[in-house]
């Protein structure tokens, strides 16, 4: 079992599609909201709190070529801070 709050995260290369998803959460239960502000995004809120706890990133290798070739734990990092920025915003709705 994963710790609630670490973040998961699969990275289908093939695809280019980026899965990323805070620990202790069922993706079935989320909400999945296209971001108004960057194309491509895939919001993943709780509907309990309207917290952003993921997001699905289509073309993630476009968007972020210098990380391509990083390891999982720099990744993880990376998309720890994504998650984070995404959820400090004022309104008590996410977006992103």
């Amino acid at each position: 079992m994963n710790q609630r709050g670490e973040v998961l995260f699969d990275w289908d290369r093939v695809a280019d599609v980026m899965y990323v998803i805070r620990g202790g959460f069922n993706p079935d239960s989320l909400s999945n909201i296209d971001s108004e502000k960057i194309p491509g995004i895939v919001k993943r809120i709780d509907p309990e709190t309207s917290e952003c706890v993921g997001f699905i990133m289509h073309n993630f290798s476009k968007m972020f070529p210098a990380n391509v070739h990083t390891n999982d734990e720099q990744l993880r990092h990376l998309l720890d801070i994504s998650l984070s920025l995404t959820n400090e915003k004022n309104s008590p709705r996410m977006v992103c």
